[in-house]
């Protein structure tokens, strides 16, 4: 066999697999892309009036990637309740915060919201998290 024939074979081979990694590269939620999941949890407080919302400071939020069965990150909120979540790939995000319950057997619930995140920049703003403390 000719060395001209043995580049050629060699060149379409390391083309095919070059094309195959590419393809299959896929990512899942997670860690690693550029874009972020941003929002706010309030302290809900319920009067005569009518309820009055508080900045809630310090409190833990989670987050869940994709269909994952328990929460894969948190963070706190800062002192006016605004949290971050960043460097995500696109996908689906389940974001929560606890909050309490005297009726609940385990004296808290978690207030969830799900998001989505569709391009690879996006930052997307979860709905106000309401809780009780």
């Amino acid at each position: 066999m000719s060395l001209h024939k043995l580049v050629t074979i060699f060149t379409a081979l390391t083309m095919g697999l070059l094309l195959l990694f590419t393809v299959s590269c896929e990512y899942e939620e997670g860690l690693g892309g550029k874009a972020s999941i941003k929002g706010q949890v309030v302290y809900k407080v319920s009067t005569f009036g009518g309820d009055a919302f508080h900045e809630a400071g310090d409190e833990k939020v989670y987050i869940v990637y994709g269909d994952s069965d328990v929460y894969n990150d948190d963070t706190r909120t800062h002192y006016n309740g605004r949290f971050e979540f960043t460097n995500l790939f696109p996908g689906t995000y389940t974001i929560y915060a606890y909050s309490d319950c005297d009726v609940c057997p385990t004296g808290n619930y978690p207030v969830i919201e799900t998001v989505e995140i569709q391009n690879r920049k996006d930052e997307v703003e979860v709905p106000r998290l309401e809780i009780i403390k």
